[in-house]
């Protein structure tokens, strides 16, 4: 069984190098999601928070 799998590895060598490399770019494309994502995120939030930064109290009105 063994030896089956290694001859088609070797017979089929581009095909495994093409799925490697296809979930190399789909992983790292995640990742710069996620990072992107999280980083306007806290770029925002730090953004409105710094409008607040001197006030005491904050009022606002019922909905």
């Amino acid at each position: 069984m063994r030896g089956l799998a290694i001859a088609q590895a070797k017979a089929h060598a581009g095909r495994y190098v093409a799925s490697i490399l296809a979930v190399v770019i789909a992983v790292g494309y995640i990742v710069a999601t996620l990072t992107l994502s999280s980083t306007v995120d806290a770029s925002i939030s730090k953004s409105l928070a710094s409008q607040y930064e001197t006030t005491d109290v904050v009022a606002s009105g019922r909905e």
